[in-house]
């Protein structure tokens, strides 16, 4: 998957992303959790508090395009809806499916332009 502020980031001079463990995810039951490595524990709460800060942004940012695309992949299935009324029934499929979908995504998803749909 693209990540455009990592290529910005990368490209600087005095940037080096190395890999940091922990991350776990469970596909088959759409389960995850962060169990950092004593590494992470060692270093400066300051540089933990900024890096952590970093990656919150940059999952939300993941997980919007993912509801994205999810509307766009259900939308259509639901006829001559008006967008309201579009939001509001995927705001329900989600929350059948245990997604919270609170009123953010809902904002995002009204903003939205009609792109055509990438299966998810």
């Amino acid at each position: 998957m693209s990540n455009a502020r990592f290529d910005e980031l990368q490209e600087q001079d005095d940037v080096f992303f190395l890999p940091a463990h922990g991350l776990f995810a469970d596909w088959e039951t759409a389960k995850g959790c962060v169990r950092l490595t004593d590494d992470f524990a060692e270093t400066s709460t300051f540089v933990q508090i900024k890096v952590l800060g970093d990656w919150k942004r940059d999952i939300a940012a993941q997980q919007a395009a993912a509801f994205l695309t999810l509307f766009r992949h259900v939308a259509p299935a639901m006829g001559n809806l008006s967008r309201a009324e579009k939001i509001a029934q995927f705001r329900r499929i989600c929350a059948d499916e245990g997604i919270d979908c609170d009123d953010g995504v809902a904002e995002l998803l009204t903003e939205a332009d009609d792109k055509p749909a990438v299966q998810p």
